[in-house]
């Protein structure tokens, strides 16, 4: 994580997020998601304006997609490393729901 390769990499991940949730929406009009989907979302446990602004924000998210929502906790940004046992049951519901 020390070379500029990294660094440089984050960056422009990070710089096309922007672009990338714009076309979303267009992109789903055109192919819409038929698939069962889970917004499963980590969640440190905290009670801050900032914790409650995450949670509602996937919660929104899930809700515009048509998916469930669940919230993994405690856990961070790594969900499938905090709670891999979530994660499973998740994917598990998933695929018990398909069509």
């Amino acid at each position: 994580y020390r070379t500029g390769r990294v660094w440089r990499g984050a960056l422009l991940e990070n710089a096309r997020y922007p672009d990338t949730a714009a076309e979303l929406p267009a992109l789903r009009v055109a192919h819409p998601l038929t698939a069962p989907a889970t917004v499963l979302v980590g969640h440190g446990g905290g009670t801050g304006r900032a914790a409650r602004r995450w949670l509602a924000r996937q919660a929104a998210l899930a809700d515009r997609i048509g998916a469930r929502f669940e919230v993994a906790e405690p856990a961070g940004h790594l969900v499938m490393l905090d709670r891999p046992d979530q994660v499973a049951r998740a994917v598990r519901h998933a695929t018990a729901t398909a069509p």
